[in-house]
């Protein structure tokens, strides 16, 4: 008992000990925290055990509260939070009862300037423990204030700057276990807000309560953050309560008052499960990124429902989601137990939604015009299936357009864990139609991608074992490819058998072949990275004639190349290239080399075989060898080249070697160069050295010396950095005979020059002296006789003033001929007495015309600029007179562009320019009358017509400079207006440039009643936009003189309107063309076509032809169909379709006919011309054999011997008036002119041919093919029915055939044979039928007259009486086209519109009257009336085949007949 005593005595005084030991330390505690020295003494002590936090000013008082002035945050980057006047007001006597009691959390400010850096720790996964719920060493906690008064957010975080206070307070009990806190916080400044939340939760009887509420202005920080569109007034308020086996809570949200969003959440338990119910619609759109926002576009629906176990894991789930474009819908089952999921998901594009699907990611608009998903998985997590499909079409970007894509995955196999995720993977991409905006009209039809490996999320990693992308053309397989967010790698082969494929790509055409290895390793964090690639090519051509020469051979190549970048300072990069090598047919060269620590070592060798690659004119061998080495800003090269021998032009370059050793640096440069060799057997010799020394600078040698022809010369400079200020040399150049130069320099030359330029230092400035003449020069297709320039020039680098002479005889360039140019320039006083200027005069005499020109003024340099002042210009060229009226000077300076007024007279006209002298532009021109034909003088083609008048204004800084004008073209006319006869242009054009945008307004009128517009704006810098709009009307008066010259006319017009928008770069043009009360005539035959409808569109790529269709105005109607590529193929797809439509010819052919006809292929490719099919029916058709020729005489072909010039020029023209000119030898046809034909061409019958006594039907087929120009004809028209008559001779057509051969005009062949006495006589009808023959054979042979006495008497021409002579007279005048028509006969059918009406004899020579015609296309009735009798009968012929017929026949006294009827040709 003693020894309890004893313990317990000694562990009262420890506790007493260890009790007075705290209070010690909490005495000093506070009373060190009661000066300021102790205050910071005791902030440094605890900031050295806290690393990355300083406490500033720390303070405890007696009753345990605690101050701090100041608390900041630190990481790597420094201060990211500060905390100003922090307090903490709690009872630290509450702990003895277990409590924490915290009266109050205070600041006066919390200040965050950024996030803080990311850092990344390691931590071990804490023992899994099987205790759940709340454990705390309190029982009961309670913060009874929070109170902040100012929380500053900048806006690299909000997104805009935004302060808030903060008050709240909260509180925890552990018996009951329960909950509760709320917190408050108010944005106050120009834009305010509130948010409160408030939490009630007893964990024991699973009660949870809470209430959430948000509300802010318009413009706020909630808007911002949620990137709403326009920035609304936000309001939320979600609240719910219960217990949580019958648990719900609700959510609305407003948008500037209007409700937006509006759903509820529910919990209920069921048995041992528990089930989640979500219902939510509204419209998210709004609230959504512009990167998704379009796929929920439209009144968005969500509805879920999932099965849940105690511990609150899904076990099943069904979702389903639609919006305006969308609809996906999900399920899953899971098994806990097994860990076996089975998942689905589907997804896809509502058909018929007028929404467009648009995704924007960094400024790129993605559009979609459909897709659909379908997804699933099976399995447990540690060895599940999926599978995936899904395709989009119509994706458009604003450089690609994809027409198709098709994805298909899938996986067997795949690892879900905590630990890892692993997914294997095969998929095949596959994509139809692939349009590049920057390239019209190329097309990559299909590209296709397989790949196979694994994907490894938690390790942001993919493994590929294989890789396989193929398309047209090309083809890559790679058998090794692994990425993560830091490095990458790729091992496999590239095949491009056609380089075109990459013309798809870019605005150039590619062709050839190139197959190679590649090799990479890539490390993304360090800008490092390894390429190993080595291949073959063959046949590549770039479009470029030297390239091309030399690729076309097959080549080898390889690069092997390591490299580290340093993105701020290049030089100081790493590279090690170790492999460069090229070889083919032209030649060798390889190259290695290396770039470490700012010094670069390497080296190169070439061996040109053939030199004629490079340049056709250049034959020979060549090798070159050099180095670099030394540091990378001013590293050595030394370079060698030689040749045994080559010929320029045809000349010998024997020997040749250049040396080079050069250092170059842009402080220290020095050179080495030497030049030798032997041309044409003369000497070749050059050298030039260049030495730089503690900043001197000299050019001690500069020399050349070929056949008589020398350049020499030395320099040197006192400081390099001055450059060219201290320049003195001396160069002079002794061209003896400079034609001995033309090979070496590939170009004509010939003549003499000499001359010397000095360059000396006189009182501090430079001074340039010359003299150069020459005699005969020629320069390939221009010349100057004489030259002469003699001189010297006064602070020549400064402000210059000269005194020279340059004069000039003999010139002529491209075209332009002057006898004499003299340009005098002497010094003059300037407008300062401390400058010297140049005074001028020029005097130029032309050639042709007495033509001149006379100017005079002064130069003169500033300080800031240039100023020329023009006293004096006046002069005549071709015709027109220009006079400057007054003295102008014209300011180029740094901070402003100045022109003093003037005006100058051209020709009837004049320009006026007034300006003002400041540090803004403000300068007018004003044209007056002022004849477009000025530009004829210097373009001739152009044959301009009109006056402009106007005015142009350009003001504002210099560096933004604004324009404005107002513009009006006069009677504006061109050639090619001319040439379509079109009446002169009336054009005025308002407009403005201001801040990079061109905004104008242009009207084109002319006295036809043309009227266009077209007004908007051009962006011409940044994204440059356009924006402009087209609209007006085009009578067919515009182009009606060339209409009628061309063998039409009409009446009526067109209405266009139009945009193009987009960018200056890819502009989207949209215009519509249509038809405005059109008719159309065809003068040669009066064919009129009229109520015309339909459209043309035309965009950058093509022109649709919408259902354009016209009534032909006797009945019918046309339509064309269609589109024109506007590519450099012209692809044209077009179709017309004619349906009752009357063809006339306007001479001998009618036709009513049906046609279906096609126009496929290229337009613009004369090596792929396009083709023309289809079918056309006639339906009927009327063929009339002139009765009478015309009585012209032919003309005389007169061929014209050493005629003079004005004869040949009247016979062309008239030839061209005529249509007789032939066409340009060499002249290559047209696409349309190739063009291949395969129409068919049906007539069941109708098809009738009268004249010259024929009256005929036939009926038939045939297939028109060849070309355009070569039309070539199968098959032929064939005889149905008809006769012949001569007189009153009535022949029965045995044969009969009507075809085409080459053209459109029917080819006849038309037999009747009949038997005169002892005479069988043939009449044949053959040829064209607007010239047909009519020839006459029988048997026994008889002479022609003979054989139509036999045939219309049946006696010999001798025995014919003057009444019978007379009549076979007018039968062979009527035969051979000599009467002048085809008889009363002929002109009553005409009026009656039938088929046939004649007058026959019987035996006994009674005359009787027959009408005949089609009822339609099988049925023909006759109708016969004998005159004397009265008696009539009628025909009726039913075609039941293409040769038999059903005839019956009833007169008027009751006899009738019937039968069949077999009738056939047979050539």
């Amino acid at each position: 008992m003693q020894l309890v005593r004893r313990i317990t005595a000694l562990f009262g005084k420890l506790l007493a000990l260890l009790l007075v030991l705290v209070l010690v330390i909490y005495a000093g505690l506070v009373v060190t925290t009661s000066f300021s020295a102790g205050r910071q003494f005791l902030g440094s002590t605890l900031s050295s055990f806290l690393p990355d936090i300083t406490i500033d000013q720390p303070q405890l008082t007696a009753a345990g509260n605690i101050y701090a002035e100041r608390v900041t945050l630190e990481d790597t980057k420094g201060e990211w939070l500060a905390v100003q006047q922090a307090a903490i007001r709690w009872s630290p006597l509450a702990l003895l009862v277990g409590s924490l009691d915290v009266h109050e959390i205070a600041a006066q400010q919390v200040m965050l300037a950024r996030l803080p850096e990311a850092t990344e720790t390691t931590t071990e996964e804490p023992p899994a423990s099987e205790e759940t719920g709340l454990s705390l060493p309190f029982s009961s906690i309670e913060l009874k204030q929070l109170q902040v008064s100012e929380v500053t957010l900048p806006a690299e975080i909000a997104g805009m700057p935004a302060q808030f206070m903060i008050d709240g307070s909260a509180a925890y009990s552990s018996t009951p276990e329960k909950i509760t806190g709320q917190i408050n916080i108010t944005r106050f400044g120009e834009i305010q807000g509130s948010a409160s939340l408030d939490v009630d939760f007893a964990p024991a009887d699973s009660i949870f309560n809470f209430r959430a509420i948000v509300s802010e202005a318009a413009n706020g920080l909630a808007a911002h953050v949620l990137d709403l569109q326009g920035a609304p007034s936000f309001a939320l308020r979600m609240e719910g309560g219960g217990p949580l086996s019958d648990w719900t809570s609700s959510l609305q949200v407003d948008l500037n008052n209007a409700r937006a969003i509006e759903g509820d959440v529910t919990l209920a338990q069921s048995g041992s499960q528990k089930t989640l119910t979500t219902n939510l619609s509204g419209e998210l759109a709004q609230f959504l990124p512009a990167t998704a926002s379009s796929l929920f576009a439209g009144q968005t629906s969500w509805f879920a429902i999932a099965t849940l176990n105690e511990s609150y894991l899904p076990l099943s789930a069904q979702a389903k989601l639609s919006t305006g474009t969308i609809v996906l819908q999900m399920e899953n089952d899971y098994s806990a137990d097994g860990g076996a999921l089975i998942a689905k998901v589907q997804a896809q594009t509502i058909e018929g939604s007028n929404r467009p699907l648009q995704f924007v990611t960094d400024g790129q608009v993605i559009g979609l015009g459909s897709f659909a998903l379908n997804a699933t998985a099976s399995g447990p997590l540690e060895n599940l299936n999926w599978d995936l499909s899904a395709n989009a079409s119509q994706l458009a970007t604003q450089d690609v357009d994809l027409d198709q894509i098709t994805l298909r995955a899938k996986g067997d196999g795949a690892k879900i864990s905590e630990q890892l995720i692993s997914i294997p993977l095969e998929a095949d991409l596959q994509v139809n139609g692939t349009h590049f905006t920057a390239v019209q009209d190329k097309v990559l039809e299909s590209l296709t991608v397989s790949m196979k490996g694994t994907a490894l999320p938690n390790q942001q990693k993919l493994e590929l074992s294989e890789l396989h992308a193929e398309t047209a053309g090309a083809t890559a397989r790679f058998d090794l490819v692994e990425v993560t967010p830091s490095n990458g790698q790729a091992q496999g082969s590239i095949s491009i058998s056609d380089l075109g494929f990459v013309s798809s790509l870019v605005q150039q055409e590619f062709a050839g072949s190139v197959e190679a290895q590649l090799s990479v390793l890539a490390d993304f964090v360090k800008q490092s990275g390894d390429i190993h690639l080595e291949g073959t090519s063959s046949r590549v051509s770039l479009q470029n004639e030297s390239l091309d020469r030399i690729l076309v051979s097959p080549s080898r190549f390889a690069v092997k190349l390591s490299a580290t970048l340093n993105s701020n300072d290049l030089l100081a990069s790493y590279g090690q290239l170790e492999t460069l090598r090229f070889e083919n047919a032209f030649g060798q060269i390889e190259a290695h080399g290396s770039l470490q620590d700012k010094q670069a070592e390497g080296a190169f060798s070439a061996l040109i075989r053939e030199l004629e690659l490079l340049e056709p004119r250049v034959r020979g061998m060549l090798s070159a060898n050099g180095t670099i080495s030394g540091s990378a800003n001013a590293p050595n090269v030394t370079l060698e080249v030689q040749s045994e021998r080559i010929e320029m032009d045809g000349a010998p370059l024997d020997q040749l070697k250049l040396s080079a050793d050069a250092k170059l640096s842009e402080t220290f440069p020095n050179a080495d160069i030497y030049l030798s060799g032997r041309f044409k057997g003369e000497e070749l010799a050059g050298q030039f050295k260049l030495v730089s020394e503690d900043s001197n600078l000299s050019v001690p040698a500069l020399e050349f010396d070929l056949g008589g022809n020398k350049i020499s010369g030395n320099a040197h400079a006192d400081d390099l950095a001055q450059l060219p200020l201290g320049l003195v040399g001396h160069f002079s150049i002794a061209a003896n005979d400079l034609s001995t130069l033309s090979p070496l320099a590939l170009t004509e030359m010939e003549g003499r020059a000499q001359g010397e330029i000095d360059i000396q230092q006189k009182d501090g400035h430079t001074q340039v002296e010359f003299d150069f003449s020459s005699e005969g020069l020629r320069f390939a297709e221009s010349s100057v006789g004489s030259f002469m320039a003699k001189g010297w020039i006064d602070k020549a680098f400064t402000r210059p003033s000269a005194n020279a002479s340059i004069k000039l005889e003999g010139v002529e360039v491209e075209g332009v001929a002057l006898n004499a140019l003299t340009v005098e320039a002497t010094p003059v006083e300037a407008s300062t007495s401390s400058a010297i200027a140049t005074g001028f005069t020029i005097d130029a005499a032309f050639a042709e015309n007495n033509d001149n020109l006379k100017s005079s003024g002064v130069l003169q340099a500033v300080p800031n600029g240039l100023q020329v002042t023009i006293s004096k210009l006046q002069g005549l060229y071709k015709g027109i007179q220009a006079n400057l009226k007054q003295p102008t000077t014209i300011s180029l300076l740094e901070d402003r562009r100045t022109v003093t007024s003037f005006e100058l007279e051209l020709g009837s006209g004049s320009l006026q320019v007034s300006g003002t002298d400041s540090t803004e532009l403000n300068i007018t021109a004003r044209m007056n009358q002022l004849p477009l034909s000025l530009a004829n003088a210097f373009v001739p083609s152009l044959e301009l017509g009109g006056t402009l008048n106007g005015e142009a204004r350009a003001f504002g800084k210099v560096d933004t400079p604004e324009v404005s004008w107002n513009l009006a073209l006069n009677d504006f006319s061109a050639k090619p207006l001319k040439d379509n006869r079109i009446l002169p242009l009336q054009i005025t054009s308002t407009g403005s440039f201001a801040g990079n945008e061109v905004n104008q307004k242009t009207t084109v009128m002319n006295g036809a009643g043309l009227n266009l517009q077209a007004n908007g704006k051009v962006g011409i810098a940044g994204a440059q936009n356009v924006s402009l709009t087209a609209n007006g009307n085009i009578p067919l008066d515009v182009v009606g003189a060339k209409l009628i010259e061309l063998g039409f006319g009409g009446s009526g017009g067109f209405q266009m309107n139009g945009s193009v928008t987009g960018s200056l770069r890819d502009p989207q043009i949209a215009m519509e063309i249509r038809p405005n009360k059109l008719e159309t005539t065809q003068l040669s035959t009066g064919m009129t076509l009229n109520d015309y409808s339909g459209a043309i569109q035309i965009t950058r790529q093509e022109v649709n032809i919408n259902a354009l269709s016209a009534k032909f105005i006797n009945g019918g109607t046309l339509k064309l169909d269609g589109k024109l590529g506007l590519g450099e193929a012209l692809p044209a797809q077009i179709d017309l379709v004619i349906d009752g439509g009357r063809y006339v010819d306007g001479t001998f052919v009618s036709a009513l006919i049906n046609a279906d006809l096609s126009l496929r292929g290229s337009l613009g490719d004369v090596g792929s011309p396009p083709a023309i099919g289809g079918k056309v029916v006639i339906e009927q058709a009327d063929i009339e054999i002139p009765s009478s020729f015309s009585s012209s005489i032919n003309p005389v072909i007169v061929r014209h011997l050493n005629a003079p010039k004005p004869v040949l020029a009247q016979s062309k023209a008239l030839a061209q008036d005529e249509g007789l000119e032939n066409p340009q030898k060499g002249s290559e046809s047209s696409p349309i002119e190739k063009a291949t034909l395969n129409v068919d061409v049906e007539a069941p019958g109708k098809i009738f041919i009268r004249g010259r006594g024929v009256n005929a039907e036939a009926g038939g087929s045939l297939n028109i093919g060849g070309t355009v120009s070569n039309i070539q004809t199968v098959g032929a028209f064939s005889l149905v029915r008809g006769r012949i008559d001569i007189l009153s001779k009535r022949l029965t057509l045995s044969r009969g055939n009507v075809t085409f051969s080459g053209s459109l005009v029917p080819f006849l062949d038309f037999a009747a044979t009949t038997t005169s006495g002892s005479t069988e006589v043939t009449v044949l009808v053959s040829g064209p039928a607007n010239v047909p023959v009519i020839d006459f054979t029988s048997v026994p042979s008889l002479p022609k007259d003979e054989i139509v006495s036999q045939l219309l008497f049946g006696e010999s021409v001798n025995d014919l009486s003057p009444v019978e002579l007379a009549r076979l007279a007018s039968a062979i005048a009527t035969l051979t086209g000599g009467s002048g028509a085809e008889g009363p006969l002929g002109t009553l059918r005409n009026l009656l519109g039938v088929s046939d009406i004649d007058i026959n004899f019987d035996a006994e020579g009674n005359p009787e009257l027959a009408v005949g015609g089609y009822i339609n296309e099988r049925i023909y009735l006759g109708v016969t009336q004998e005159p004397t009798t009265g008696d009539n009968a009628a025909t009726v012929d039913i075609d039941v085949t293409k040769f038999l017929k059903l005839r019956g026949e009833a007169s008027s006294d009751g006899d009738a007949k019937a039968g069949f009827y077999y009738e056939r040709e047979y050539d």
